[in-house]
């Protein structure tokens, strides 16, 4: 249930006994906080039959037994611990029981610390196996094996169990729980298990038994140590009968009928390494040409001697070696003391103790076999931990249910699990990777999606580290993956729009409450409502988010106009007409008065006619006056011209009297001068003529 709900990521949403969640456009919703118990056990029947509501922030739900998909949840009553757990004890390495056989069910069992030991190795991982008859030193060398790459100075309480009695102490197969370091000639880092065998052809032992535990151990190793006490005979080489027993019993495939061919097994089967124990021979061979190595003593050994059907089960032996171990070795130890009771338990006794050639060879000998081992590999597939403790489990099923283990069959089976837990593991990868970064990013599909390209890109390295198998195996484990994993992006994506929907409803339901108030203030003007709506959407913008958050931005633009504005407009508008009403009122009054005005205006413009016309009258009399005056004015200056001209006339005729004055004054005198001149004529001529002439001279003195 657990690991199920961690790919369900569920938000808690609880709210206030007044808080409402609203929408434009939409009822009112509330949503009711379950329990955390109801939660576990069914999300939606216990928010549906919630009854309390409280204020709460959203929040994700997730485990604390997943720490890296997400943060635990302490504050829950059913997870809260009451006081820190104590740090786990480390257990020192020690030999765990791989393998075991159940008298009562007579079945072999695989020990699950064993399993889990396997199941912890995620890189490649090669394994180291020693067989050969009991009671021989295999345990001894794998201490030494321990004890060489920095493991405990091994002993039968820190060790493999090596015990100096007649009885064996190795029953199935042992390993030993912490993996030993090592590096390809590649230089690719890989691990090393140690693996122990139950001692060959013991004497409690059935022949079926040995076969199958020998075959166990072939079939699992990647490097084949076989010991044995002495040089190579015939009596070892019957020894090595259960080489040819196991190839009737080992099969590539289980759609093949019979036993598998030797040559056929070696792609599949380890590295071979014949360890010879208190070797005492010299390596010399007259028809080899002298001295000879020890590889090439196992090579003469395991070549086919002629014969009839004496030797043919010895060739078969050789021939069933041969092929079913094609890289092969062999190595030599000398007796390493002298003393039997020391050779009894040589685990306790003291190195200085020990044969300094023997002490030489064992130093060789296990460079030797670190440098021959190699990680596993089931054709081009190499294994890790979890894929070898697959193939056990389906080697030791196959054993148990009467068949004959298959190893491509087997493989197949374990790949196809270890794709599916790889896939598993892209999954805790991705929700490790994506869920943190996304719930902290932004919700438009953008930003989400680039967190989803990056997660998967971290999903797809954890699922290729883990993944083993063919070419379409893996690509067909990637593609569900990738198809799980998009549609969880999906999922999510769709959950993290809907809550960025409720947001942005929430923050633009806040708003147009706002807005409406604002609107609907009295002393509301359309600039104020802006200036809100303005506020409102940067608001908005700095707490929204989502894709849609532009979308719905303008659904509430609109609204607002439609609405608010428009709330704001006809209010204005009605404002406007009860103010025009009463402009009309007054304007009516005011053409009334107007009328009224108008019509004293026109009497006043009558009266101001009649005045016009007496004063045009006036004014006529006043010109005519005015033109008289003038007139008069002119006629005085005339006159006043005419009196200045006879006063001058007069002034003339003054001075003409004064000069006929003058004149007659003259004349008179010019009279009495002629009258006297006339009388003195007249006395002295005394006639008539005289007289005429002083009369005429009198005339023009008159004149």
């Amino acid at each position: 249930l657990l690991v199920d709900l961690t790919r369900v990521r569920l938000t808690w949403w609880t709210l206030s006994d007044t808080a409402t969640s609203t929408t434009l456009g939409n009822p009112a919703r509330t949503r009711f906080t379950p329990s955390p118990r109801d939660a576990l056990l069914s999300p939606s029947r216990s928010r549906a039959g919630a009854g309390r509501k409280r204020k709460r922030e959203p929040r994700l739900f997730r485990f604390p037994c997943f720490p890296k998909v997400g943060d635990h949840i302490t504050n829950m009553p059913l997870f809260r611990a009451t006081s820190p757990a104590p740090a786990a004890a480390v257990k020192p390495p020690c030999a765990l029981h791989l393998l075991s056989y159940d008298e009562s069910t007579q079945k072999f069992e695989l020990g699950e610390d064993a399993l889990n030991a396997l199941r912890a190795i995620r890189g490649p991982v090669g394994v180291l196996a020693v067989c050969g008859r009991a009671r021989q030193g295999k345990s001894f060398i794998l201490n030494q094996l321990v004890a060489s790459r920095g493991g405990p100075q091994t002993n039968n309480s820190k060790g493999f169990k090596v015990s100096p009695n007649v009885r064996p102490c190795t029953k199935g197969l042992w390993i030993w729980s912490e993996p030993i370091p090592a590096v390809t000639p590649a230089g690719e880092p890989y691990q090393v298990i140690l693996l122990d065998t139950e001692g060959i052809d013991a004497y409690d032992q059935t022949g079926q038994y040995s076969t199958q535990i020998f075959s166990m151990a072939v079939l699992l190793s990647s490097l084949f140590c076989y010991n044995q006490m002495g040089g190579i005979d015939e009596a070892a080489l019957d020894r090595l009968s259960l080489v040819t027993e196991m190839t009737k019993h080992i099969r590539v495939r289980s759609t093949v009928d019979g036993g598998g061919d030797p040559s056929e097994l070696a792609s599949f089967s380890p590295s071979f390494v014949w360890l010879l124990r208190d070797f005492y021979l010299d390596l010399n061979d007259p028809e080899q040409g002298g001295n000879i190595t020890a590889a090439q003593y196992l090579e003469h050994a395991l070549k086919s001697v002629p014969g009839g059907a004496s030797v043919a089960a010895k060739n078969s032996i050789r021939e069933s070696i041969r092929g079913l171990f094609p890289e092969r070795e062999c190595f030599y130890l000398v007796r390493p003391v002298t003393d039997e009771k020391d050779l009894r338990d040589l685990d306790a006794v003291d190195k200085s103790k020990l044969r300094p050639e023997f002490k030489q060879g064992l130093g060789d000998l296990v460079n030797l076999l670190f440098q021959r081992c190699r990680p596993k590999q089931v054709g081009n597939d190499v294994l890790n931990g979890p894929a070898l403790a697959g193939m056990a489990k389906q080697y030791v099923a196959a054993i148990n249910g009467g068949a004959v283990p298959a190893i491509a069959t087997a493989w197949e089976s374990v790949a196809e699990a270890e794709c599916r837990r790889a896939a598993e593991a892209g999954e805790v990868a991705y929700d490790a990777a994506f869920y943190p970064a996304a719930d902290a990013s932004a919700a438009d599909e953008a930003a989400l999606s680039g967190v989803h390209t990056q997660a998967m890109e971290t999903a797809r390295a954890a699922f290729a580290n883990a993944a083993i198998g063919g070419p379409e195996l893996r690509q067909s484990a990637s593609t569900r993956l990738e198809a799980l994993l998009a549609k969880r992006f999906h999922e999510y994506s769709a959950k993290r729009k809907a809550e960025a929907s409720a947001k942005c409803a929430e923050l633009l339901t806040a708003a147009s409450q706002r807005v409406y108030a604002a609107a609907n203030a009295n002393d509301a003007t359309v600039e104020g409502v802006v200036a809100v709506v303005d506020t409102e959407v940067a608001r908005y913008l700095k707490g929204a988010a989502g894709s849609a958050r532009h979308e719905r931005l303008a659904e509430f633009l609109s609204d607002m106009m439609r609405f608010a504005l428009a709330s704001l407009a006809q209010r204005n508008s009605q404002a406007l007409q009860s103010s025009l009403e009463r402009e009309q009122q007054r304007a009516e009054a005011g053409h009334q008065r107007a009328g009224a005005a108008e019509d004293r205006a026109n009497r006043e413009e009558q009266r101001a006619n009649a005045e016009e016309l007496r004063a045009n009258a006036e004014e006529q009399r006043a010109n005519a006056a005015i033109a008289s005056v003038a007139e008069e004015k002119e006629t005085r200056r005339g006159i006043e011209g005419r009196l200045a001209d006879i006063e001058r006339a007069k002034l003339e005729v003054e001075l003409a009297k004064l000069e006929v004055e003058g004149a007659k004054r003259e004349a008179e005198e010019q009279l009495r001068g002629a009258e006297s001149k006339l009388a003195a004529l007249e006395r002295a001529a005394g006639s008539d003529a005289a007289s005429a002439a002083a009369a005429a001279l009198a005339t023009a003195a008159l004149s």
